[in-house]
């Protein structure tokens, strides 16, 4: 590098240093329609800033390291965000994000560390990476609302957190997430109507919101960042509030009932610190204030060591209070330096801990051995790898494993003793209960006299159900139960008899059913006496023919019946049409029946 471009550099330098310290010259930054004011803690007015082409700004979040605000216009229809650089004279708006068909940008906030933009519409939460040294990234989105109406967005840089309020007057809430969406929860339900704007306080660790009541009244609450210890800090009436900031001291928030900035002490006294108007806008002619940022809580102004120390002490005031509460007695402990902030044996680094091997975490809070030894206990070793001792009845490298888990066979139990199993067999023998009994044994033995002795119960008989228990005991059979069996057989028996009953009856009416027989005496030699009578035993050429259940066949062999025909025929006719047929269906004359 020549010297001409040293003594370049030098003079860029030292007129970067200038232009950050004029840039750095303010406590508190409000938007009033198209200006950026910039105030001093007492409402001095310390430079403006004109925005040209805005006309009601209705957002802000700032930069620290590039100084650089991000602001967002209610009326601008063609970009949703643009930026402008706090150090040159002649200000210049950057286009950052276009306008879609989303809502309106209500709140802005802009994390330093990783260098991320966050704001809310109506119905999403959204973030976009801001690079130094190259373009903005895509926007994402963070949470996507369903019925919520998402009002103002507060950062907790330190712990990596964003909060944010939802106006939704059938569930209004604070809610809390970590920075990439994750991990989301409902801090506070109860006791809201509009809450519209939040703020994380740095410095003790404390959220700070602005509920607009019902009427006329307004609420500014506080309570742990954890929504715990709640307190009404200011219940007043004839305010609409907008946004709050805050510094190391006080409060302060927009409203637009009086077109004015309000200031309270954070820890108010009661009937003595009441919110002063630290500068009101209606008297000069203006609109009401909207956005507004304190320096103190923003960017490199942030002091995390202080915002652990005070978590610290919360941790251990309750600590000390449930073992009061249990009758315990605790040593107190000086919080207010280094000492407590990292715990196993960590070191502060900046505004960081350094934790020792085998611990992380934003306080070195979080061990290897967390969950890793499943039975016995963990340790960490001098590479900072976890080492698990295991109880007597485990082993493995993480004491997964049960030394009893199947070791004992045929129903042993086991037990473990001087760091070995050891079985206790009940139908069996062996090391492992390896060697069952031979069954027909135990069936003579169990059956042998009817006072056998179980488990000193005399049992008058050799039952089935004992028997049955000690089979499954000693194979490991299926539960057969006697008390179950017989029933069943008794049942099935029962129905087996129903059914032979039934059949026999079916039977016995097919059996009884009338069979139609008819005899007939006639006359081979086709003579014309008479035939009234049986043939008696020395006639020989007459003979008697039954007709039964058949017809057309040979009548010495099968006999027919004719059954009867559907028109009326006298009864002499039929009886000489059958003989008739009969005589003539015969073999020859010298045939006999």
């Amino acid at each position: 590098m020549s010297y001409r471009d040293r003594i370049l550099l030098i003079l860029n330098l030292l007129v970067a240093v200038n232009l950050t310290a004029e840039a750095r010259s303010w406590d508190l930054a409000v938007t009033v329609d198209k200006d950026i004011n910039f105030l001093a803690r007492n409402g001095t007015l310390l430079g403006k800033t004109v925005i040209a082409n805005a006309t009601k700004m209705s957002a802000m979040a700032y930069d620290d390291y590039t100084h650089t605000m991000f602001l967002s216009d209610m009326n601008n229809r063609e970009y949703a965000i643009f930026s402008v650089d706090l150090r040159l004279k002649n200000v210049t708006v950057k286009p950052i994000l276009k306008r879609d068909k989303d809502s309106p940008i209500v709140s802005m906030a802009f994390d330093t560390p990783s260098r991320t933009l966050f704001w809310t519409t109506k119905w999403s939460l959204m973030k976009m990476k801001m690079p130094r040294d190259r373009s903005p990234n895509k926007p994402s989105l963070v949470h996507k609302f369903d019925v919520e109406s998402a009002r103002d967005i507060a950062l907790d840089s330190c712990n990596k957190r964003i909060y944010w309020t939802t106006s939704n007057r059938s569930s209004p809430s604070i809610m809390r997430a970590n920075l990439d969406g994750s991990d989301m929860k409902t801090l506070i339900t109860e006791n809201l109507y509009e809450p519209t704007s939040i703020a994380v306080d740095h410095t003790n660790s404390r959220l700070y919101w602005i509920d607009d009541e019902e009427g006329i009244h307004y609420k500014l609450e506080t309570s742990n960042s954890d929504g715990s210890s709640r307190t009404v800090l200011v219940h007043g009436t004839h305010q609409t509030p907008l946004h709050l900031a805050l510094d190391k001291q006080n409060l302060y928030w927009t409203e637009m009932v009086h077109n004015a900035i309000w200031r309270i002490d954070k820890e108010p006294l009661a009937e003595v610190d009441l919110p002063k108007k630290l500068i009101s806008y209606y008297e000069k002619g203006q609109s009401e204030p909207t956005s507004i940022l304190a320096m103190d809580n923003l960017g490199s102004e942030i002091d995390c060591k202080s915002m652990k120390i005070e978590e610290i002490k919360r941790e251990k005031i309750l600590a000390s209070t449930l073992k009061s509460a249990n009758n315990l007695t605790s040593d107190d402990e000086d919080v207010s330096d280094d000492k407590g902030i990292c715990a196993n044996g960590g070191t502060i680094n900046g505004t960081d801990c350094k934790c020792k091997p085998g611990y992380s975490g934003s306080r070195c809070e979080i061990s290897v051995c967390h969950n890793y030894c499943l039975q016995g206990e963990c340790f960490v070793n001098d590479k900072g790898l976890p080492v698990c001792k295991c109880s007597a009845s485990h082993n493995g490298l993480r004491c997964e494993h049960d030394i009893c888990d199947g070791y004992c066979l045929n129903a042993g139990r086991c037990s473990v003793y001087n760091g070995k199993p050891i079985c206790d067999c009940k139908y069996s023998s062996g090391v492992r209960c390896e060697v069952t009994f031979n069954m027909a044994e135990i069936c003579a033995l169990f059956c042998v006299n009817k006072q056998l002795q179980i488990n000193s119960v005399d049992t008058s008989s050799c039952r089935c159900t004992e028997l049955n228990q000690t089979i499954e005991e000693v194979l490991n059979y299926d539960n057969f139960n006697c008390t179950f069996l017989m029933p069943l057989l008794a049942v099935i028996v029962v129905m087996m008899t129903i059914v032979v009953i039934i059949l026999s009856v079916y039977v016995n009416r097919l059996r009884r059913r009338p069979r139609v027989k008819k005899r007939f005496v006639v006359n081979k030699g086709g003579g014309i006496t008479p035939l009234t009578s049986r043939p008696s035993q020395l006639t020989t050429d007459q003979c008697e023919i039954t007709i039964e259940n058949c017809c057309n066949m040979n009548i010495c062999e099968t006999p027919c019946f004719e059954p009867k025909l559907r028109t009326s025929i006298t009864r002499s006719n039929v009886i000489k049409e059958e003989k008739s047929n009969l005589l003539d269906n015969m073999e020859g004359g010298n045939n006999s029946c």
